[in-house]
């Protein structure tokens, strides 16, 4: 059953979370000064806008005397991270009420699997890309007697061009794998010098399209790889065994995260959406002409939120991107990885550090955006600490 979705007006936002932490490695905590440029715009009707958050937010903006508070957080300019009109990166982005799913992939097809109870519920969905304008729609999901059945596959997935698309060297060496499926299907990966006794498995992404970062690779070094597929009915499938070098790393020039102000002239994502019933789930499948990655939620509440409060930005932007309006330097090689999902194995607290929705590492996340502990603002009491705590075998 496909269900065509249209454009909706943009209903007020959630209010100002506090941002997201987690671990990097020393190197990379010893890198980021302590001392930040301004994001452009003016200063002082962001500093305005941010004595009127303080009206509510008065526990937050009490540690805005802090000896290590950030540049923006001190001057109570708010607005420069938080807001999406004041933001320089897309302004249409921002956090969809009660967001629970999120497929950061830039991709053409979404998958998401969604608990039976969201039957004829009216799911919110932000689509963003690179080369479109940001949509956001609305989907009024069909009840649950009206949903086909999703049929098990005949065979277990096949893995298709499974390859090594990069090879990056920084703090730690790391490499992109990708490979396609015949049907939808979880993704994962075995990995090692000798033997295949490395695995990374990702449960929340479920696609016919993978990609996936190992990091922790060594210099000089070949590898083998094999692919992991699980489909929805418990259906597994391993890849042929490939082979890839550390050697063959070739550095490339970095690739600029700015975009441009305006998406004047750009198309508006058009998506189609079908509906499928597994006996626990549903298998909700979304379609863009255009790579876009997706946001998707079902209100928690149907209380009016004040019309007055601003739109927020996203997640993502407040933690990953940013950052880099002021520290553009830290994309180096030097810089610890962000933007993917930590490795197979390691232990981290969320409660000290945590991850974007989709459980991948973001730009702040040894570093707390208002306050912390010298001299960078860590999430820790010191470096070792704050590195220790998830690269506890260094």
């Amino acid at each position: 059953m496909k269900s065509r979705l249209y454009d909706n007006s943009p209903t007020p936002t959630a209010r100002l979370r506090p941002a997201v932490t987690i671990a990097a490695l020393l190197l990379y905590a010893s890198l980021l000064p302590i001392a930040t440029s301004s994001l452009s715009g003016g200063a002082a009707p962001a500093a305005a806008a941010g004595q009127q958050c303080c009206d509510c937010h008065q526990e937050v903006c009490a540690e805005t005397d802090h000896r290590l508070a950030h540049a923006p957080f001190k001057e109570q300019r708010c607005t420069l991270c938080h807001v999406k009109a004041a933001s320089p990166p897309p302004a249409d982005r921002r956090e969809v009420p009660g967001a629970t799913f999120a497929s950061w992939q830039t991709a053409r097809d979404h998958y998401f699997l969604l608990p039976l109870a969201m039957a004829e519920r009216e799911l919110t969905i932000v689509a963003n890309g690179p080369d479109v304008t940001p949509l956001r729609t609305t989907l009024l999901l069909p009840p649950l007697v009206a949903i086909p059945l999703l049929s098990p596959p005949a065979a277990p997935p096949q893995i298709i061009n499974l390859q090594v698309e990069e090879i990056k060297r920084g703090v730690v060496w790391s490499a992109t794998v990708s490979w396609q499926t015949d049907h939808v299907t979880s993704a994962g990966v075995k990995y090692g010098h000798r033997q295949l006794d490395q695995r990374r498995f990702d449960d929340e992404y479920h696609g016919t399209e993978h990609r996936m970062v190992i990091s922790g690779l060594q210099p000089e070094q070949t590898y083998r790889l094999v692919a992991l597929a699980r489909d929805l009915f418990g259906n597994r499938t391993t890849s042929a065994e490939i082979t890839f070098s550390t050697r063959d790393y070739r550095p490339t020039p970095p690739v600029s995260r700015e975009r441009a102000a305006t998406t004047a002239g750009a198309a508006r994502p058009r998506l189609q959406g079908e509906v499928q019933q597994l006996p626990d789930r549903l298998l909700l499948h979304l379609q863009s002409e255009h790579p876009v990655t997706m946001m998707l939620a079902a209100p928690a509440s149907t209380k009016q939120r004040e019309p007055e409060h601003p739109a927020m930005a996203d997640e993502r932007f407040t933690s990953l991107e940013v950052c880099y309006q002021c520290h553009e330097k830290l994309k180096g090689p030097l810089s610890h990885p962000v933007d993917v999902l930590p490795p197979s194995g390691m232990s981290i607290d969320r409660q000290t550090y945590r991850l974007l929705a989709d459980g991948r590492l973001s730009c702040i996340s040894c570093h707390q955006p208002h306050t912390g502990a010298p001299p960078y603002r860590l999430a820790r009491k010191n470096q070792r600490r704050l590195c220790l705590g998830c690269h506890a075998d260094y």
